[in-house]
């Protein structure tokens, strides 16, 4: 995702020779790095949807978890014999009578619910996050490996059928593209002020306050660039960059 999104684009001259404006620069890595966090969390999301699922009997807010909070239709939450956790979907065709199930999503457990103390891993074998609840009630996203060092704390965790899944942000995440000997972008960010986070029933997941720090440094020009990110609400924030200052929706 850093590559797409990062190429050719924090330096100040456009391909087709065309000049940004300076703060153009800075919006665009503020909009990366929203999307960056807002990829991660969700994958946090939905190890809590599936724990939420899993940890009630209520056949009732089953059925509701899967409708608000899960993206396909005749979605359901297991956990196999090897203890993986696997949110799936019913595909029901009408080529073929036989209906097939699916899997979008899969965590690798310790036997346990999040709930229970488990702890989860997520992603390809070389890059697994690590999700767990802490003693005091918290809750741990690590990823560490030489590309990608992600360190979240999630705490005042909240799930609601009616407001959604709410909670607090801490932290940082750090982010190399390229070859780690000879990285082409590096975005090295922080948060500064407790990010607050809403992932609500139309699925869409949102900060309404909070600020991160970002610097990115991009090693093919041999250009730095620090960027400060401030939420406003659900869909805004603003970004100073280089003494300037622009509000953007995301």
């Amino acid at each position: 995702m850093i590559v797409a999104l990062l190429m050719g684009a924090t330096s100040c001259e456009m391909s087709d020779g065309e000049t940004r404006e300076p703060i153009d620069v800075g919006e665009h890595i503020g909009r990366h790095t929203i999307k960056l966090y807002e990829y991660e969390l969700e994958n946090f999301d939905y190890a809590i949807i599936a724990d939420w699922y899993l940890s009630t009997e209520d056949e009732a807010l089953r059925t509701k978890i899967s409708n608000k909070y899960m993206v396909y239709e005749n979605s359901f939450v297991t956990m196999d014999e090897k203890g993986n956790i696997l949110i799936q979907y019913i595909y029901h065709s009408h080529w073929d009578a036989n209906d097939k199930v699916y899997t979008y999503k899969r965590f690798i457990s310790d036997g346990k619910l999040l709930s229970e103390g488990g702890v989860w891993s997520y992603g390809a074998a070389a890059n697994n996050a690590t999700i767990r609840r802490n003693e005091d009630g918290t809750y741990s996203y690590i990823l560490d490996n030489q590309n990608q060092v992600y360190k979240l704390t999630i705490s005042n965790l909240n799930c609601d059928i009616q407001d959604g899944i709410t909670y607090n942000v801490e932290g940082s995440i750090f982010h190399i593209n390229g070859d780690v000997e000879s990285p082409s972008v590096i975005l090295d960010t922080e948060i500064t002020e407790t990010l607050t986070y809403i992932k609500n029933y139309s699925n869409n997941n949102r900060f309404k306050s909070g600020k991160i720090d970002i610097k990115c440094d991009d090693r093919r020009i041999d250009r730095m660039d620090y960027v400060e990110l401030t939420f406003l609400g659900a869909d805004r924030a603003r970004v100073e960059y280089l003494n300037e200052t622009s509000d953007i929706k995301y």
